[in-house]
């Protein structure tokens, strides 16, 4: 006898790594409003202001890179999917962008059900 234990499922979702990706905004924010404060106690431009324009960009471009990788793991579930977001039919085949059943894109739903933060909201802008 076989038993079907509710027919197939998609694969759990991946997790977001939030302490990897909240380091870079802090480290972001800090320099960003430190800037100001350096430029108001009169020291004007320097070396601590181009180490802090320095420290800010750079945690940026770690911030950029850190989502990136994490939107990769998004990526790389969606194209496991076996069964549709939207309406739970089995997609024609695994990873399939765009359910035959109710015509809707993955992606889009998920978005829908779980909408991602900004970047600005992340970074505090």
């Amino acid at each position: 006898m076989i038993t079907v234990l509710g027919g197939p499922k998609n694969p759990p979702i991946p997790e977001i790594n939030d302490a990897r990706i909240q380091k870079y905004p802090d480290a972001y924010n800090k320099a960003r409003h430190a800037i100001p404060a350096h430029w108001d106690s009169g020291k004007g431009q320097g070396l601590e202001l181009d180490n802090l324009e320095r420290i800010r960009e750079e945690a940026r471009e770690e911030f950029e890179m850190v989502l990136a990788d994490e939107h990769g793991k998004f990526d790389n579930w969606l194209n496991s999917l076996i069964v549709c977001l939207n309406c739970g039919e089995e997609l024609e085949k695994k990873g399939m962008s765009t359910c035959f059943n109710c015509s809707r894109n993955q992606r889009e739903i998920y978005e829908e059900q779980n909408p991602p933060p900004t970047e600005a909201e992340l970074l505090g802008n």
